[in-house]
């Protein structure tokens, strides 16, 4: 069976209040070929999920108004981000921070200054949790996928 371009691309939602960040990371994620939009707050996150239908969101914790552990909540009770992988992206690094974020039901977390040059490897880019898992990556930061930091 082959895979065609379309069927590969994905639909990613970059949240975050910092402009040049999501700026930086859906241009990244664009030209690899997929689909990219951005929110900078929580409230603009819920509304383009439900428009959108993201496969990939990947949300900052520290947000205003809307925390990133809120927003998080209202996207797992939005029908078309059920399948979401839905990854935590913050400074905030340390073991009870990512305990926090598992706990609440994020898929991956990652600290900000991992983001890009995770996910611009194809492993990331492709959301197969398997092949992420033996990715070579993984084995140069001794950790598992879900605590990069």
């Amino acid at each position: 069976m082959t895979v065609t371009a379309a069927e590969s691309r994905l639909r990613v939602l970059v949240v975050d209040d910092d402009v040049d960040t999501i700026e930086s990371t859906a241009l990244l994620f664009q030209m690899r070929g997929h689909e990219a939009k951005t929110a900078r707050d929580g409230a603009a996150a819920i509304e383009q999920t439900k428009a959108f239908c993201p496969q990939l969101i990947l949300l900052d914790i520290a947000m205003p108004k809307m925390d990133g552990f809120q927003v998080l909540r209202e996207l797992r009770g939005i029908e078309c981000a059920a399948e979401s992988t839905i990854v935590a992206v913050t400074g905030y690094a340390n073991r009870a921070d990512r305990r926090r974020c598992a706990e609440a039901g994020f898929d991956l977390h990652f600290r900000s200054r991992w983001i890009s040059a995770y996910w611009s490897n194809s492993c990331g880019l492709r959301i197969n949790r398997a092949d992420c898992e033996r990715h070579p990556v993984n084995s140069l930061l001794d950790r598992p996928i879900r605590s990069w930091t």
